[in-house]
């Protein structure tokens, strides 16, 4: 019995060095991504007052309806494609455009350098940088002075 016990120890050893020394899988930034507006919402009415960060909104606090309203008027979606270029539409309010770049990625760090065809608030030469998230690309302070999520389609 315990030269079988002795044998399991050995191979859960193995694979436990076996994992260790695989590569950590990096994140993912390919596909289609598109403005969560409840969170871009929640960012939004967050960034209004500083108590309300790490908080939830209740569903009749009129900051609240404010920031659903202005959440809304914006659409911002990107592809990501594997040959390194983007193209980035969007739409904040009355404004519309589209941009065109390259992206770089470092870990789970996207960086996205605007080339073409870009006006607003998305500028030829902008460079800015998202964090890749399970569920899509997380972007600080950019073009919004609140952080926001675009979901992976």
């Amino acid at each position: 019995m315990r030269s079988v016990s002795a044998w399991l120890a050995l191979l859960l050893a193995g694979l436990v060095s076996a994992c260790a020394d695989e590569a950590v899988p990096v994140a993912d930034p390919l596909g289609t991504f598109t403005l969560d507006r409840t969170d871009y919402a929640v960012g939004l009415w967050q960034s209004g007052d500083p108590a309300r960060v790490g908080k939830r909104p209740a569903a009749k606090d009129e900051a609240w309806q404010a920031a659903r309203s202005a959440a809304a008027a914006v659409s911002l979606r990107a592809d990501v494609r594997a040959d390194g270029t983007f193209v980035v539409s969007y739409r904040f309010a009355k404004e519309r455009g589209t941009g065109r770049g390259a992206w770089t990625q470092d870990g789970d760090a996207l960086t996205l350098r605007i080339t073409h065809d870009a006006a607003g608030p998305v500028q030829r030469g902008a460079t800015v940088t998202a964090s890749i998230v399970d569920a899509g690309l997380r972007f600080e302070g950019w073009p919004v002075p609140h952080a926001f999520l675009l979901r992976r389609e």
